[in-house]
């Protein structure tokens, strides 16, 4: 006995709702992948943006994936570094004391090895402009620069007579 629906073009029909079907479900799964792969570029990006943030204000790149917030602004970001300054082991500007130039430092230990001397000299602790001190060893005495504490003082220097 044969069926109203048993004809061979009803049986097309089922072949291109079966095929559309199969389409559907290609395109949901692309669609699944392409939030997938978006939701992980902006993660990404965000987590690059936090790193930037927290690079700038002198904390390991990696700390990063801590953060949570969703807004990645220097403003939003040092709040929460603020926040967790204990988990960091920061202090705040007020508990470091004042800044010291680290350069000034490397500069200072190299003069203490070169010239032999182990003096403190004061100044070079503090943050200087480097092209101000080159200006400054370029264009004053030697004694002017002893006074400044960008030299060791002529007789603490190996090899150099009194007189």
């Amino acid at each position: 006995m044969s069926d109203d629906f048993d004809t061979e073009e009803n049986h097309e029909e089922g072949e291109g709702i079966k095929n559309l079907r199969n389409r559907v479900k290609a395109q949901e799964k692309e669609l699944a992948e392409l939030r997938a792969f978006r939701e992980e570029a902006a993660k990404a990006k965000r987590q690059e943006s936090v790193a930037g943030v927290l690079k700038a204000k002198g904390i390991p790149a990696g700390a990063a994936k801590f953060y949570d917030g969703e807004d990645t602004s220097e403003d939003a970001v040092g709040k929460w570094l603020e926040a967790h300054a204990d988990v960091f082991q920061i202090k705040s500007a007020e508990d470091s004391g004042p800044r010291v130039d680290e350069n000034a430092l490397a500069a200072q230990r190299v003069t203490a090895q070169s010239f032999g001397t182990t003096t403190n000299h004061a100044p070079l602790g503090r943050a200087m402009d480097p092209e101000e001190a080159l200006r400054l060893v370029q264009t004053q005495p030697y004694e002017e620069l002893e006074k400044l504490g960008l030299v060791p003082p002529r007789d603490q220097l190996h090899g150099v007579r009194k007189g």
